[in-house]
């Protein structure tokens, strides 16, 4: 009678150890809005983030947001650049919250000319233009599991790969950004 109540205690605690639910299941904080200076827009920009845990050290996070831009590669007189927006996909790695993160973005920039039409300035002329930049990034990301305060310190070089002819233009650039936002707290995530 002992063997068999030690064999069937035995089973069901290894039925409870497998019910248990994962680790990262601490980790309840699936959405977060940040501010972000310098990175994808190269100014600045209020982005909104949704994460996805893929297992105890592994999140995937996919971003979108709208920002202001105003530094060129090169100097165009008169062009001002109004709006961006950034869109991007990363991957952080680590079990706690400080994390290491990459990802690939890119930032759609419109951009406006006020100025005058040539030589005859009762004219004003409006032109617009559209670019695209390729921005992969790697940096530190500090992200409490439960969430709250979220900190975001990454290297971003530039790559303006299409601009409003449509044609390739290879210009890189070496670019920082520093984000600061709040992560939300949810309940259980799996």
């Amino acid at each position: 009678m002992k063997r068999y109540l030690l064999t069937l205690t035995l089973c069901l605690s290894c039925l409870f150890a497998i019910a248990q639910p994962p680790k990262y299941n601490s980790f309840q904080a699936r959405n977060a809005f940040y501010f972000e200076a310098g990175g994808q827009t190269w100014a600045t920009s209020l982005n909104y983030e949704r994460r996805y845990h893929l297992s105890e050290n592994a999140r995937l996070h996919w971003h979108i947001g709208v920002g202001q831009g105003t530094y060129r590669f090169a100097p165009e007189p008169n062009f001002v650049d109004n709006f961006s927006v950034p869109v991007g996909l990363s991957l952080s790695i680590a079990a706690a919250e400080h994390q290491l993160e990459a990802g690939l973005g890119t930032t759609l920039r419109m951009q406006f000319d006020f100025g005058s039409g040539g030589n005859n300035t009762s004219n004003p002329v409006f032109e617009g233009k559209l670019k695209m930049m390729g921005v992969p990034h790697i940096g530190y990301r500090y992200a409490p599991p439960t969430g709250g305060l979220l900190i975001r310190v990454i290297y971003s070089p530039i790559f303006r790969y299409l601009n409003h002819k449509t044609t390739l233009d290879h210009q890189w650039r070496h670019w920082f950004g520093v984000s600061i936002g709040w992560a939300l707290k949810n309940a259980a995530v799996g």
